[in-house]
């Protein structure tokens, strides 16, 4: 599966689509100060990848 996201094409399989999903449903129940920055999360993520892995 991919996605464009913040002008980068990020690829991710089905069950990590399937935790994301859990992972959101599971906030709405949490206090909004336990929220995290999605955008910073996914772009540290990216750049932790080795050279190799990036598109």
């Amino acid at each position: 599966m991919a996605t464009r996201t913040f002008e980068k094409e990020i690829y991710i399989d089905q069950k990590a689509a399937e935790n994301i999903i859990k992972a959101m449903k599971a906030t709405k129940k949490r206090p909004k100060e336990e929220y995290i920055d999605v955008r910073a999360s996914i772009e540290r993520s990216v750049s932790l990848l080795p050279e190799t892995l990036r598109r």
